[in-house]
Parts: structure tokens; C-alpha cells; sequence
């Protein structure tokens, strides 16, 4: 298991992953030393659960695609190359988000639960989505409940929500890492 939040506003994107690998055949058995969360291009945050195998596949098959795509051409990108490695055991979940092709932002998710169908969050002036992939405890109430307390939403709180949110998990969530990587962007 890990945890990957997305975060998404007209104005920026903030996504956060966990450090923690965990053995297939014993979650006991852990290292914090997986980087889930990265800079595709300069409009793309994208954050990668599941094998680590595809996870590393995918990144190194990323590095072709161009700086100017958008979150949409991304997910087609991920999604044509996750079809083509696809095998019964496979889990694979990869969150993305920012520049739409409408140049609004957007979140979207690609996972094995639903035969990697793309969907898709848009968010609207004034408004922030989140969207989080796949801890053992859900960590949607404390993302709730930190998120009630600021008072100036911007890439900066929303960031340290997210370190909190991450550090919260951590301490019920075996499969999850007290630390956690952040990155944000701004829409331009």
C-alpha cells in the first residue's frame, strides 16, 4: 500500500507520496526508500502506486514525452503503455494532475480496479479537488478536518496539509512512511 495525494485549484497542483516499499509477501517486511511522486513535465505532476517494477517502467518511458503536453496526453501515454504490460496480477494505480486541455486543471486517475478506464476530476473556479490512492486507512477525514483549519488556501498550506495528512496516516498505516515528498505547480 502507499499514499498519493493529488491536490488541485485553478490556480495550482500539489501532489504528495509516501516513501514506504513493502514486501509482496509480508507487510512487516518495509523499506522508505521509494520515490511515488514526480515532475513529468512542466504542466504534469503524476504519482505511482502499486509495482515497482511498472512504476520504474513507466517513469523511464515518460522521460520521451513532451514538455508541452497536457494531463490528458499524459493519461493516453501511461494508459497505451500500462495496456501493453497488463497480466492478471498486475496493480497499478498512477494519479495525475495538472494543465488540462482546456487549461484548466484537472485530476485524474488510471488504476487496474476498472481496466485502467482514465478518470477524470476538472476543477472549477474557487474550488479545490483532492483525490488520494490507496492506503489502509482512509485518510480522507483527516484531509477533511486539516483542510477546515486554513484560512488562505494556496500551493504552500496545501502542501503542509499534505505532509500532515501523510504523518497522520503514517502512524496507523504500517504500509505508509511518516515522510513524504511534495511537489507543486501553478497554472499559467
Amino acid at each position: 500500500m502507499s499514499l498519493v495525494m493529488a491536490f488541485a485549484t485553478e490556480n495550482f497542483a500539489v501532489i504528495s507520496g509516501d516513501f514506504r516499499r513493502t514486501h509482496i509477501d509480508d507487510e512487516n517486511i518495509y523499506y522508505d526508500d521509494t520515490l511515488k511522486v514526480f515532475s513529468i513535465n512542466p504542466g504534469v505532476l503524476g504519482g505511482f502506486t502499486g509495482d515497482c517494477d511498472v512504476s520504474k517502467y513507466l517513469i523511464h518511458e515518460l522521460k520521451s514525452i513532451s514538455d508541452k503536453a497536457t494531463v490528458e496526453a499524459v493519461s493516453r501515454f501511461i494508459k497505451k503503455k500500462l495496456k501493453c504490460i497488463t497480466r492478471k496480477d498486475m496493480h497499478q494505480t498512477v494519479i495525475l494532475t495538472g494543465a488540462s486541455d482546456s487549461g484548466k486543471m484537472a485530476i485524474l486517475k488510471i488504476t487496474h480496479r476498472d481496466g485502467f478506464k482514465v478518470g477524470k476530476i476538472i476543477v472549477k473556479p474557487n474550488e479545490i479537488k483532492w483525490l488520494y490512492a490507496f492506503p489502509s486507512v482512509d485518510p480522507g477525514e483527516y484531509i477533511d478536518e486539516y483542510y477546515d483549519q486554513i484560512t488562505d488556501c494556496n500551493y504552500k498550506t496545501i502542501s503542509e496539509l499534505a505532509e500532515k495528512v501523510n504523518k497522520k496516516a503514517s502512524e496507523t498505516d504500517n504500509c505508509v512512511s511518516s515522510g513524504c515528498k511534495i511537489i507543486s505547480i501553478l497554472n499559467k
